[in-house]
């Protein structure tokens, strides 16, 4: 027979675990046709994505941090780091909030975080040996 106390137990344990999941850090995997943006919600199912407008999928599942869906109207106005996957018709289906942690590891769309965006002067050709090559990044000033 079930009883009440079980039940509680069960879903503390069940809370627990979510909260674990969090907290250690396991290892989301992404597909590899997954792409990092910037994303803001505007009024879903309008974004912006890397500052352009776009697009959520009727159905478009948005994954927060701990990995549960989280709402879009509860992310209206905030920029999010984000992993995204578009679906066959352009788009955008599936959404992955980064960790920090998440955030440091390449992926094609935005840089790693940490390294600066190219500047056009920085993509200028000169010639070494005969070959043209690109310029390196300027140093950073303060």
């Amino acid at each position: 027979m079930i009883t009440k106390a079980w039940l509680l137990g069960v879903a503390g344990m069940l809370a627990g675990a979510s909260a674990c999941w969090a907290q250690d850090g396991l290892e989301r995997l992404f597909p590899a046709s997954a792409l990092r943006g910037r994303l803001v919600v505007t009024q879903s199912p309008e974004v912006m994505l890397n500052g352009t407008p776009d697009r959520l999928s009727p159905g478009a599942r948005i994954r927060g941090k701990n990995n549960l869906l989280v709402v879009p109207a509860s992310l209206a106005g905030q920029e999010q780091l984000v992993n995204y996957a578009r679906e066959a018709n352009g788009m955008i289906h599936d959404v992955w909030i980064l960790t920090d942690s998440e955030a440091r590891l390449p992926r094609a769309g935005l840089p790693v975080i940490g390294t600066r965006m190219p500047s056009p002067k920085s993509e200028a050709t000169v010639q070494i040996d005969g070959k043209a090559t690109l310029n390196p990044l300027p140093a950073s000033s303060p």
